[in-house]
């Protein structure tokens, strides 16, 4: 298991920055565990997908989990998602749709989805993930609430290297940490996968060798 999976947060409490989000979430889980519809937009490794399986733990709900750029078509909304939104949660009082890189999809298959996401909302809650969200039409946008997630802070970027190099045994000093923090441009994934990279090896911080396994910054 890689170290990004092995540490993705399951509780609310080990989230790292997004405190709009977390804030909301909060007080969801507080008052009644409902949430909206959400749009989720921001750059990747900025806690996006991490967010919505930490809503379905713990408010105990089901979650799908679609890759919208695998298939951007209407009968996409039609065969699956909207049928999944029609029927009832296995667990839970509702089940939460997690429909990932969105502003791949086309208008038309968007605006498919403006009826039933009123229609079955007792049913289902759909967060829309996206880096980018200029592509979401008005139609879905108002029915929904939107976060942006901002790139994460270096010292938190840092503060949860360092937890995961204590966990780890990683012999690494805080200046390679503050270096893929700074090197990570916010994104905790890749600051993450890099850690991992200097552990095993694959990676030492001279000249370029990270852009060999990372990109160019």
């Amino acid at each position: 298991m890689t170290w990004v999976e092995k540490y993705r947060p399951k509780r609310l409490l080990e989230f790292v920055g997004q405190d709009k989000v977390v804030r909301y979430a909060q007080n969801v889980i507080n008052n009644g565990g409902e949430i909206n519809h959400l749009i989720f937009h921001g750059k990747s490794g900025t806690g996006k997908t991490t967010m919505a399986k930490i809503l379905a733990n713990e408010l105990d709900v089901e979650l799908l989990m679609y890759n919208a750029s695998d298939d951007r078509t209407l009968n996409f909304i039609r065969e699956k998602i909207i049928p999944a939104m029609r029927y009832k949660p296995l667990f839970g009082i509702y089940k939460i749709i997690f429909l990932d890189e969105t502003d791949s999809m086309t208008k038309e298959s968007l605006f498919a989805l403006r009826s039933p996401m009123e229609l079955y909302e007792k049913n289902a809650k759909i967060i829309f993930s996206c880096n980018d969200d200029s592509n979401i039409i008005d139609a879905i946008r108002s029915r929904a609430i939107t976060f942006e997630f901002m790139p994460l802070k270096k010292p938190d970027i840092m503060s949860r290297l360092g937890f995961i190099a204590d966990r780890e045994n990683v012999d690494v000093s805080n200046d390679i940490l503050e270096e893929i923090a700074e090197k990570s441009h916010g994104d905790l994934r890749k600051a993450i996968n890099m850690l991992e990279a200097y552990h095993k090896g694959a990676l030492e911080f001279t000249g370029n060798e990270f852009e060999k396994i990372f990109g160019r910054i």
